[in-house]
């Protein structure tokens, strides 16, 4: 004879019914903790799209600096050969935000001349630049006042 103590109620199946304790389901605890989880990723990935934007916003003004740092490049050397100094000036009402500073320097060779130029623009903590270094050589053809020699 046997004799069951605890006697768990079975289904046609054979199977046993569990408990409430035992349903399938997630407790409040599991819920809290998910929960908990999901909502500091959330925070994280906004930080992370915040910084995505800042850094998409710098991107576009170094390509843009870099174009116009390419045009004035352009600029110096249709000129012809530069005589030493420092200058500036703006790119126009187009691009107020930019600004351009240019450096002639002497080399050792007296045919050669060093054109450093900046773009120049402010961000919001600090003034952002890029840079652009030439070497524009003397062929005998200066140009002055945009008139050619012949």
């Amino acid at each position: 004879m046997q004799r069951h103590f605890c006697k768990t109620p079975r289904l046609r199946s054979g199977r046993r019914l569990r408990s409430a304790a035992q349903a399938n389901g997630f407790t409040l605890l599991e819920i809290m903790v998910a929960l908990a989880v999901l909502s500091i990723s959330l925070v994280v990935l906004l930080g992370l799209r915040n910084r995505d934007i800042a850094l998409s916003e710098r991107a576009r003004r170094i390509t843009e600096a870099t174009f116009l740092g390419r045009q004035r490049m352009t600029e110096v050397s249709i000129l012809g050969f530069p005589d030493f100094g420092e200058t500036s000036g703006t790119f126009g009402e187009d691009v107020p935000q930019y600004v351009w500073r240019q450096e002639v320097t002497q080399t050792p060779f007296e045919a050669v001349r060093e054109v450093l130029v900046q773009i120049v623009w402010k961000n919001k903590e600090s003034e952002e630049s890029v840079g652009f270094t030439a070497y524009l050589f003397d062929d005998g053809s200066k140009r002055s006042s945009g008139n050619a020699r012949p």
